[in-house]
C-alpha cells in the first residue's frame, strides 16, 4: 500500500469539507436553507468523489 495514500484521503477531505462548508456558508448568508439531510450527505458524497479525482 503506498504510504502516500492516507495523506491523499486526509487532503481530499479537508478540501471538500472546506469546499462544502463554503457554498453551505454562501447559501445561509444570502437567505436561503439548506435542504434535508440526506441531500446535504449526498452533496458531500459527491463533493467528496470530485475533489478526489481532482487531487
Amino acid at each position: 500500500m503506498d504510504p502516500r495514500a492516507s495523506f491523499r484521503l486526509f487532503r481530499t477531505g479537508l478540501i471538500g469539507s472546506v469546499v462544502f462548508g463554503l457554498a453551505a456558508g454562501g447559501h445561509l448568508a444570502g437567505g436561503g436553507q439548506l435542504p434535508a439531510l440526506s441531500v446535504l450527505a449526498a452533496l458531500c458524497a459527491v463533493c467528496l468523489l470530485y475533489t478526489s479525482r481532482c487531487v
